[in-house]
């Protein structure tokens, strides 16, 4: 990687530190940051807030009221909703393939055509299983457990994406919640 490669902090949106939660960015309840480091440079590039269990709460207050209205939604709003967070993933590729560079020391050839690309091909399965899926629930289920095995998920940055999928179901062991 080159020594005189750009911050990514200065390439972005600086939500770092906040949030995003209820449709807003919003602080943490008790602030409290932790350095990203490049392990490049191994170098500080930024800072990113860490949660306590009434950021929790507040996020997960918020899904709950979120879900009879989106349970509500149809297939055809789903669809749309899924084809705009693609939209906005591909409008950001690049940049989020440069902060998998900078979060995990990989190539930068490698971010773009291997992790970057991981998350895109998870959305277009998503979208695929929905279309050809009578409903949207079992379209979810089957996009979250079905065939694909990969784990894929942005920085905290504000890409505001995270995708997960696994081999088969099964229950997660207390370690692998950490990361959920």
């Amino acid at each position: 990687m080159s020594a005189n490669r750009k911050p990514m902090s200065t390439n972005h949106k600086k939500n770092h530190e906040k949030f995003y939660i209820d449709g807003a960015w919003v602080s943490p309840a008790v602030p409290k940051t932790l350095d990203v480091i490049d392990p490049a440079t191994e170098r500080a590039y930024t800072k990113i807030s860490l949660g306590s269990a009434a950021d929790v709460d507040r996020a997960v207050a918020a899904a709950k009221a979120a879900f009879p209205a989106f349970s509500r939604t149809s297939r055809e709003q789903r669809l749309a909703l899924l084809r705009k967070v693609l939209e906005l993933y591909n409008a950001r590729y690049n940049e989020i393939a440069d902060a998998v560079t900078e979060e995990m020391g990989a190539p930068t050839k490698f971010a773009r055509e291997a992790q970057a690309w991981a998350g895109q091909v998870h959305l277009e399965a998503t979208i695929k299983a929905l279309e050809n899926s009578s409903s949207p629930t079992s379209a979810a289920i089957h996009a979250s457990f079905g065939n694909r095995s990969a784990w894929w998920a942005s920085s905290r940055r504000g890409t505001g994406l995270s995708i997960r999928s696994s081999a088969r179901w099964r229950r997660p062991s207390p370690r692998a919640a950490q990361w959920c």
